[in-house]
């Protein structure tokens, strides 16, 4: 099987033993990452994450905001590429030259002053603490004392000292937040929850999209083949642009992307719904021109349907 297809049935079977599970989609979207990473659904299922702390999180990463991380393992998990489009960083201060000394010389953990090193970076970004307490009990600090304002913190500390704690102070702070009480946790917890945040800002985008954020797009819907990108057929071109002219005409007004339903096939993405920017959207009249990229070419010539 393509990595894409045991990606897509793992993510089926998951669904199939949350059986009465009840959530938004959004928040579904996030329990089903964190259930493929962990291999444990009822574990997933114990995670706190408000609808309105995961619409926080994808509409920092739209609006290209940071990502600031306890830790490197954090920092390596995330798609840093899908937040630098959107112009942000996934930044870690843990192996900054001056945080151990400083460590060292205040009798704090690395963790912890490597996250006060990142306060003017955190302002309206994510936080995401899958490792160190002091980390996130440093975040609840700044918070508390007006040094910053994440929009979201993803707090899922593991330890036996210090990480329950945490995460119960966080729970109980008017904040938006993502964490599971208890003692588990872990690194690649918080960097899938920041991964289901960042798919679900490339699914929902409400601004227009460059070139290289939409075959972005593409690539995080239809997946890869032997590490190449797969694009979208001409004929999908032709669909999506032709629908884009037809909407323009009867609504009056320009569209700058469209949702198109795939051809049926044996290929995983069969089927599959997905949205593609319309790069020239112009009325002229009784007419109508909309047109789109194929991707991967990387300069494609728009295909026009008038």
């Amino acid at each position: 099987m393509r990595p894409e297809e045991i990606t897509a049935k793992s993510f089926d079977i998951i669904r199939s033993r949350l059986k009465s599970f009840s959530a938004p989609p959004n928040v579904l979207d996030v329990v089903i990452r964190i259930a493929h990473t962990t291999g444990d659904v009822d574990f997933a299922k114990q995670f706190i994450i408000p609808q309105s702390s995961v619409e926080a999180g994808v509409e920092a990463l739209k609006s290209g905001h940071n990502v600031v991380t306890d830790v490197e393992m954090v920092r390596a998990g995330i798609r840093r590429r899908a937040v630098e489009q959107a112009g942000g960083r996934v930044l870690c201060f843990l192996n900054n030259p001056e945080v151990a000394g400083k460590a060292d010389e205040l009798g704090k953990t690395r963790s912890a002053v490597a996250i006060e090193e990142a306060a003017e970076y955190i302002e309206g970004g994510i936080v995401a603490i899958g490792n160190a307490p002091t980390a996130l009990q440093t975040v609840c600090d700044l918070v508390d004392e007006g040094k910053c304002a994440p929009a979201l913190i993803v707090g899922v500390p593991v330890g036996f000292v210090g990480a329950a704690e945490s995460k119960e102070r966080l729970a109980s702070m008017a904040v938006h937040y993502i964490t599971v009480l208890g003692e588990r946790g872990g690194s690649p917890i918080a960097a899938a929850i920041v991964n289901a945040l960042i798919a679900l800002a490339l699914q929902n985008t409400d601004r227009a999209m460059s070139y290289s954020e939409s075959a972005l797009l593409y690539t995080s819907v239809l997946g890869t083949v032997n590490g190449l990108r797969r694009g979208i057929t001409t004929g999908t071109c032709a669909q999506a642009a032709a629908k884009a002219a037809v909407t323009m005409l009867c609504s009056g007004k320009e569209v700058d992307r469209v949702i198109v339903k795939l051809p049926k096939s044996k290929a995983p993405f069969s089927e599959k719904t997905i949205m593609i920017p319309v790069e020239e959207h112009e009325i002229k009249g009784d007419c109508a021109v909309a047109g789109v990229r194929k991707q991967p070419p990387a300069k494609p010539k728009a295909l026009r349907a008038l």
